[in-house]
């Protein structure tokens, strides 16, 4: 069973409901609207149909009005366009509760011509009309306007906005409440099982490592450092040798050259 969508406004003195699927299909038109013209959008509008009973008003279903735009882009019809939309009242399957239009430039507000469509379509006291704002990249926000009797100042009371789509997928108060019914709510449940405690398994108690002491070689270290030292023992030898060498040459070439030229004699 399809239940009716709550409107959550506790502002109007009127609780207003819908079926599933207008508000949604107030949205695309309002956006398609809105794409229809680059920056700023044309307004759409129609009528809202359905009943009304005391304080309570529910929206069955909506009819979209043709609008030529003759006087801008904003959703404004003519004396002739008003003419014909009145005209075809007898037609209808529901009563008249209301009418719709999108704003486009952003004005939540009611405008003169707004005013004079609503005491055409919609004279009579707890009528409503819904205002629309599109937009690209955010929610689409809307907000009822009640019209009063104006006997004390209240011709048109203007309720809060909110996200058009939004009561959609928020549950309805006529809807079961699983909370409300304990009985309910206490069958549905699955008892929990409780279960035995499992025992549980030591832990494995792991051998304590020794460190390993690296082998260190006579003399020497790890790093062939006792190899070094007898390498620059080799070098320094081969150093005094070439030095002695050198040194008997000098001697020797003293001895052939210089003493016989000095005429020093043995």
């Amino acid at each position: 069973m399809n239940h009716p969508v709550y409107w959550p406004d506790k502002s109007l003195p009127l609780a207003i409901y819908c079926a599933p699927g207008v508000l949604t299909g107030l949205e695309i038109l309002a956006t398609d609207g809105l794409l229809a013209m680059p920056r700023t959008g044309l307004g759409i509008g129609g009528l809202l149909l359905g009943r009304q009973s005391g304080e309570r008003l529910e929206i069955l279903r909506t009819v979209a009005i043709p609008c030529s735009h003759a006087m801008g882009p904003s959703f404004v019809l003519t004396p002739e366009e008003i003419a014909e939309v009145k005209a075809s009242d007898g037609g209808m399957d529901n009563a008249l509760v209301g009418w719709y239009c999108s704003k486009p430039n952003g004005r939540m507000v009611l405008s003169e011509s707004d005013e004079a469509l609503f005491d055409a379509l919609c004279g009579e006291r707890g009528k409503v009309a819904l205002l629309i704002r599109p937009s690209l990249g955010n929610v689409t926000l809307a907000t009822f306007a009640l019209r009063g009797d104006g006997r004390n100042g209240d011709r048109f009371q203007l309720g809060t906005q909110g996200e058009l789509v939004t009561p959609e997928t928020t549950p309805s108060p006529e809807e079961p409440d699983l909370a409300a019914e304990p009985e309910l709510a206490a069958r549905d449940v699955v008892p929990a099982v409780e279960l035995a405690p499992q025992p549980v398994a030591p832990e494995p108690v792991q051998a304590e490592e020794r460190p390993v002491i690296p082998f260190m070689p006579r003399g020497g270290t790890l790093f062939g450092a006792g190899v070094e030292k007898k390498k620059r023992r080799w070098l320094r030898r081969l150093l005094w040798m070439v030095v002695a060498l050198a040194i008997l040459a000098a001697v020797t070439y003293l001895t052939i050259y210089y003493l016989p030229e000095s005429g020093i004699s043995k």
